[in-house]
């Protein structure tokens, strides 16, 4: 079985003053760590274009002295489950092929304070499913954005859905690159004028990309010998795509005396390029909730209690447990227009 790393080293030459580096290829855990979601199995089975995107994030077991004690979530929007009525999840498997995770709304928990995320407990089979995480200490917070400087310029890079050429007998995501362009996390309302912090990021989003990870770049650098040194590129989770902004241009028709005219109620919407990204401390603090850390717990004295050969009380089962879809009720097996929410932070 393969195993993922989170990073890439790169060789750099310098020649005169000048530096010049290999573009970091995206490694390939963290292409493995997305998933498709679907209204339902019959959709994800067609891989029909409707849904969105989304990940897997894991947690460290905190009771377990266990590297490999990990607690893994699906993660995408609120709005994708939502409105776009997609919870059933497709992720690859090592056959080549797809497996079908049959989840219902209810599997879902949001962010209390409605910020647009969605998680899910999921219990994935690491003979089968052909699957990496994000690892949640490699989640931003606003410390690091003041610590590692990141800003306006900051390369960027989100892993999610093409629903145009997505792949048929598997996932296959597809990176767009841009940069941060501004300053800060100011709220963008959604249609329903609810406001959301958000980075703003210059990467254009389109349906189907809704709830993909967004992933800023830390690159350290050291210098080997006289004209060369070793980059090391980290990608940490800046957070998670949620909204594209675009721009509503007035439609005008030209009049018989040639003289052009603005069509009442009329205009042409395009894509600013502009996308809004939940900021991935949003993300935490779901997981940090008391909710999930007593799942945590309760799971890890399940396990526990298993090991031991002791008996697992009926009490210590459901104590604080969040509702979990079996893997027994899998197949194995672009994009709902409506899926993705547009920020109407342009002019109207």
């Amino acid at each position: 079985m393969r195993t993922y790393l989170p990073w890439k080293k790169l060789r750099c030459r310098r020649r005169v003053g000048v530096r010049r580096c290999t573009v970091p290829r995206i490694p390939d855990g963290t292409l493995a760590s997305v998933i498709y979601l679907y209204p339902s199995s019959a959709h994800a089975e067609r891989g029909e274009r409707m849904g969105g995107s989304g990940f897997i994030v894991a947690v460290q077991s905190a009771t377990i002295n266990d590297p490999y004690r990990k607690h893994v979530y699906a993660v995408t929007n609120r709005h994708v489950i939502r409105d776009g009525q997609s919870p059933v999840i497709r992720l690859n498997t090592w056959e080549g092929s797809f497996d079908i995770l049959d989840l219902s709304p209810l599997n879902w928990s949001n962010h209390p304070e409605g910020d647009d995320i969605a998680i899910a407990p999921l219990s994935l089979d690491r003979g089968i499913h052909r699957a990496w995480w994000v690892d949640s200490e490699r989640l931003v917070t606003k410390e690091h954005m003041k610590a590692w400087d990141f800003g306006p310029g900051s390369d960027v890079m989100m892993v999610g859905r093409f629903a145009q050429h997505e792949g048929e007998q598997q996932n296959r995501p597809t990176a767009r690159f841009g940069n941060i362009a501004m300053q800060g996390w100011d709220p963008i309302f959604d249609s329903n004028r609810r406001p959301q912090d958000s980075i703003l990021v210059e990467v254009r989003s389109i349906p189907g990309y809704s709830g993909s990870p967004v992933f800023v770049a830390l690159e350290q650098s050291k210098r080997t010998e006289e004209y060369e040194w070793e980059r090391e590129s980290k990608f940490l989770l800046l957070g998670i795509d949620w909204c594209h902004i675009p721009n509503y241009d007035q439609v005008q028709e030209r009049g018989a005396d040639g003289t052009w005219h603005a069509v009442p109620n009329l205009r042409a919407r395009s894509n600013t390029g502009m996308m809004g990204v939940v900021p991935a401390w949003k993300l935490k603090e779901l997981l940090d909730s008391p909710e999930f850390m007593n799942a945590r717990s309760a799971k890890d004295r399940e396990w526990l209690a298993e090991r031991s050969g002791q008996s697992f009380g009926a009490d210590d089962a459901t104590s604080g447990a969040i509702s979990q879809q079996s893997n027994d009720s899998s197949t194995t097996g672009s994009t709902n227009r409506q899926g993705e929410a547009e920020a109407n932070g342009s002019p109207s």
